[in-house]
C-alpha cells in the first residue's frame, strides 16, 4: 500500500510540476506546452503503469470504478497519492520562486518581458530593487551612526578602525596624561607622578 501511494505521489508530482513550469509560467515556448506535458505524462506512465496502473488523477480512477460499480479496498491510494504528489509539486515550485530561478539564466528564452534583468516591471526585478533599497538604507544608517560617535568615547584602536573605514571626521583619543590628574589613576606627590597603590591593589597602602 505504501509503495503504491508513493509511486502515484512521485509520478503525479513530476507531471504537475511540468504543467506549472510549462503552462503556468509564461515564456515564448508556452504555446507548445502540451508537447512537454504529454511527454511528462508518457514518462510517468512508463514508470507507474506496471505497479499501480498509473492513474495520477483521482477522476481517472473514480470514473471507471463508478461505471463498473467496483470500488476496491485499495481505491483510496488513487486519491491520497495524487493529492500528496500535487502538494509536493506546488511546494517545490514555491521553493524555486523563493530562490528566484529566473535569475539562474535570465533571458534564456529571448523574451524581454520575462527577463528580470531587462524588464523593470518583472516581479523578481521589483523584489531585487526593494532589497537593494533596504541595503542602501542600512548602509546610510550605519554611516550616520559612525559619524555620530563622540570622539572622546573611542579608544585609539577603535578610532583608528573607524578612520580606516573612511570616516575622516573621527580623531584618535588623546593619550592619557601620565603626569597624573583626574581619571589617570595616579596621585601627584611632590611634583612627581606616584601610582595610587590603594586604588590598584586594595590593602596595599603603606607597603611602598
Amino acid at each position: 500500500m505504501a509503495q503504491g501511494v508513493w509511486i502515484e505521489a512521485l509520478c503525479t508530482a513530476e507531471l504537475v510540476f511540468t504543467i506549472i513550469m510549462l503552462a503556468k509560467e509564461k515564456h515564448r515556448a508556452t504555446f507548445i506546452a502540451p508537447v512537454g506535458i504529454g511527454l511528462a505524462l508518457f514518462i510517468a506512465e512508463l514508470v507507474a503503469v506496471y505497479y499501480t496502473g498509473g492513474s495520477l488523477n483521482p477522476a481517472r480512477s473514480f470514473g471507471p470504478a463508478a461505471v463498473a460499480h467496483d470500488f476496491t479496498s485499495d481505491h483510496w491510494i488513487y486519491w491520497v497519492g495524487p493529492f500528496v504528489g500535487s502538494v509536493l509539486a506546488v511546494g517545490f515550485y514555491q521553493l524555486m520562486k523563493v530562490l528566484e530561478y529566473e535569475m539562474a539564466n535570465p533571458g534564456q528564452d529571448g523574451d524581454v518581458e520575462n527577463d528580470p534583468t531587462q524588464n523593470p516591471d518583472h516581479e523578481v526585478a521589483q523584489n531585487v530593487e526593494k532589497r537593494q533599497a533596504k541595503v542602501e538604507k542600512i548602509h546610510a544608517i550605519e554611516q550616520e551612526g559612525c559619524s555620530a560617535v563622540p570622539t572622546h568615547s573611542l579608544d585609539k584602536a577603535t578610532a583608528a578602525g573607524f578612520k580606516k573605514n573612511g570616516d575622516p571626521n573621527l580623531e584618535h583619543k588623546p593619550a592619557p596624561d601620565r603626569r597624573g590628574g583626574e581619571g589617570s589613576g595616579e596621585n601627584v606627590v611632590g611634583g612627581g607622578a606616584q601610582p595610587d597603590l590603594e586604588a590598584q591593589w586594595p590593602g596595599s597602602a603603606g607597603l611602598s
